[in-house]
């Protein structure tokens, strides 16, 4: 089996088994994880980009309340172009929102443009080695290519449940790797 083949059984597998997740269950993990991510996060002056949660994806949106509590600046991915790095625009818990490409919600286009240098990533699945599997776009290994390219400190972390967890997952020359992951269950760092 190809390593395409490979990754497009595991992001089914792994979709489906999200989406079987009953709705307390989802909420007790965002719950617990942003626990964990408040810990790592907790002296973190940068500006934190994460993501509005589609397909029953671990929802970063309790730990974005505690995050603007605590005065950290937040934004979330704009696709301006396919096959292009993203963008990345200020957000704040109640912000407005429109559909952007791919129906997403991204904040207005009045939002000011920022750049992260922490981003918290969903997760189709990932592996001990730090290796993510995303949707298949490519638009996080692009945008983390270029952000690193500027700033080789800008952290990548993943955010999932700990059943997205793979034993092993094919890793491919434009693939970049995760700093560190984190699930309702704990969190591990590469």
């Amino acid at each position: 089996m190809s390593s395409i083949e490979t990754k497009n059984t595991l992001r089914l597998a792994m979709q489906a088994q999200r989406s079987a997740l009953q709705p307390e269950v989802r909420l007790r993990a965002a719950e617990d994880a942003a626990q964990l991510a408040l810990a790592l996060l907790e002296n973190t002056r940068d500006v934190v980009a994460l993501y509005w949660p589609v397909r029953n994806e671990l929802s970063p949106l309790i730990l974005a309340e505690h995050l603007h509590q605590r005065h950290i600046a937040l934004c979330l991915p704009v696709i301006i172009e396919p096959d292009t790095p993203l963008q990345f625009r200020a957000w704040e818990p109640g912000d407005a929102l429109h559909k952007g490409r791919y129906g997403i919600d991204e904040p207005s286009q009045k939002s000011a443009f920022v750049t992260p240098s922490i981003l918290l990533l969903p997760l189709v699945a990932f592996d001990p080695s730090g290796t993510r599997l995303g949707t298949g776009g490519g638009y996080y290994d692009r945008t983390l290519k270029q952000l690193r390219a500027k700033d080789p400190f800008v952290q990548a972390v993943g955010f999932g449940y700990a059943f997205q967890q793979a034993e092993h997952l094919p890793f491919e020359p434009h693939d970049e790797k995760l700093d560190a992951v984190i699930t309702e269950k704990g969190t591990a760092t590469f």
